[in-house]
């Protein structure tokens, strides 16, 4: 596929940004609830390689970030003591220190913003036996120059959980455990993670990515159900949102072998900008999208 932009339908497969907004967070107030907010962001964020069924985005995360993106989708496989960044079982030619690295240098250039992240396991460990070993010690490793959480010698077989644990950097998480009634004041310049994985423990100001509302009605059999599955789907959970306290996350997302991403992408989007644009008592939460525009 060419690169497109569909202004009109919030769609665009380009690698360049449409606008920059790296700093939009700085005009909500600090008492503004987490689950009052609407969060914009990606479905499968560093999804860029493995052909048209698997690719999702065009843009980088540095990019993404900088034009608004504050919600990332991270999908990790541990391979001999490392992280990698997958979507299915396609390398993504990331590390997870790259995408902590990306993520750490923007938050330092724009305190006043917060990225929310989701860590999920995507695929069973190769040449290492616990993903959560390689995990916590990418997330504490990323950044060198950082307090870390926790920086003593890891005795041998650590889950995945303590490999996450050592790869995010103490001085970017929330002190406190987050809930949909955090205010952004407290999550400024902070990463908030959404561990999708068993293994404990997590890292510090966690929030259970399973007490997100969520709508992920992924499977897109064919086009044709674009309109009669997946955008119903995207507005009951947006109708519902509305009127709702707690903190919800809907994939404008969806694919199979009969509908590739970016044919979905180029529907939904725009179903779903307009739905967040009713008036509404509470934010919708987070949106995350396939090739936003």
């Amino acid at each position: 596929e060419m690169c497109s932009v569909r202004r009109a339908d919030y769609y665009s497969s380009c690698d360049s940004m449409v606008e920059r907004r790296a700093d939009w967070m700085r005009a909500v107030p600090d008492d503004t609830p987490l689950g009052r907010m609407t969060i914009p962001g990606t479905h499968d964020s560093c999804a860029m390689y493995g052909g048209h069924l698997v690719s999702c985005q065009s843009l980088s995360l540095r990019d993404q970030l900088e034009a608004g993106i504050r919600f990332l989708d991270i999908r990790l496989r541990a391979a001999y003591d490392r992280l990698d960044v997958h979507h299915g079982i396609v390398y993504q030619y990331l590390s997870f220190d790259d995408v902590m690295s990306e993520v750490g240098e923007f938050l330092r250039r724009q305190p006043t913003e917060a990225v929310v992240m989701r860590i999920k396991e995507e695929q069973p460990p190769v040449g290492t036996s616990w993903y959560s070993h390689v995990m916590h010690e990418g997330l504490c490793a990323s950044l060198a120059h950082e307090e870390k959480l926790c920086c003593a010698a890891r005795p041998p077989g650590l889950s995945f959980a303590h490999l996450v644990q050592e790869g995010i950097c103490a001085s970017l998480l929330p002190l406190e455990d987050a809930s949909a009634c955090t205010p952004l004041g407290a999550l400024r310049g902070k990463l908030l993670v959404l561990p999708n994985y068993k293994a404990r423990p997590w890292p510090g100001g966690a929030l259970d990515y399973s007490a997100l509302r969520c709508q992920d009605d992924y499977h897109v059999p064919t086009v044709f159900h674009i309109y009669s599955r997946k955008i119903p789907a995207i507005v009951a959970a947006l109708e519902e949102a509305r009127t709702s306290d707690a903190l919800w996350l809907h994939h404008l997302s969806g694919s199979s072998a009969g509908c590739y991403p970016y044919t979905c992408a180029r529907f939904t989007n725009a179903c779903g900008i307009e739905e967040v644009r009713k008036p509404a008592r509470c934010g919708y939460g987070i949106i995350a999208a396939d090739y936003p525009g």
